[in-house]
């Protein structure tokens, strides 16, 4: 996204991220699966902005608790917005009302098996990038993500490339980038998405997601940047 020095200085300086030193023992490949625990419970934050005019910004938060941790490496999910803020063209809207909990299924690649009609492509930003292969990767290896969740037209293909694992502040991570495409019906349109997930080695959580997507629907064309980022306790 940045030379080089930038985004490695950059990521460094403002995320703690450090990759683990090419002179240490660093596996040869690493395994990259989503293992979900009873009663986890996670707190994050988002920033979903709109570039092209009007510009629009949402921000807030939202928690993720396991509910039950069910067969085939599945679990119920219950999802909770807690907080969110509209801004348009700079000025804050008054505030929204918040969306309803809802438990939803996740399969054992990280993501809901099951989404209604009313998510589309910009909703599911939050999800894409904890897509998991469930299988042991090699360091600058790829992975295929096919994602069809049912109850909607949304699909989503692609493919991903572990760039490193280290240290974001207290726990190891791996560093993954994304090159996605996400189709839906004629209403939902298409998007491309370029995102960088750091995703916790041993439970597969998501620590941070973040990048952009070109949203094209009836011929017109949105660039949204968009950050999902874990609460530190």
């Amino acid at each position: 996204m940045k030379q080089i020095w930038l985004a490695t200085l950059a990521i460094v300086l403002a995320f703690g991220f450090t990759q683990t030193a090419a002179h240490q023992d660093v596996p040869a490949k690493v395994k990259l699966q989503r293992v979900f625990n009873k009663g986890e419970k996670q707190d994050y934050t988002f920033t979903i902005e709109f570039k092209d005019s009007p510009s629009i910004k949402l921000e807030g938060a939202y928690t993720l608790e396991v509910t039950n941790v069910l067969d085939g490496g599945k679990a119920e999910v219950l999802e909770r917005v807690t907080k969110m803020k509209v801004t348009f063209e700079g000025e804050a809207l008054d505030d929204s009302e918040l969306p309803e909990p809802e438990t939803l299924v996740y399969n054992a690649f990280g993501l809901p098996e099951e989404l209604s009609d009313e998510y589309d492509l910009t909703s599911i930003l939050s999800y894409v990038g904890a897509w998991l292969p469930n299988e042991e990767v090699e360091l600058g290896g790829t992975y295929d993500i096919n994602w069809i969740p049912s109850g909607t037209s949304i699909k989503v293909s692609g493919k991903a490339t572990l760039i490193a694992t280290g240290r974001l502040f207290e726990e190891r991570v791996a560093k993954i980038e994304m090159e996605l495409k996400a189709t839906g019906n004629a209403e939902l349109g298409e998007a491309t998405i370029e995102l960088t997930s750091y995703l916790n080695l041993e439970t597969g959580k998501v620590v941070r997601i973040h990048g952009k997507s070109i949203l094209l629907v009836d011929g017109e064309r949105v660039n949204t940047d968009f950050d999902f980022r874990k609460v530190r306790s």
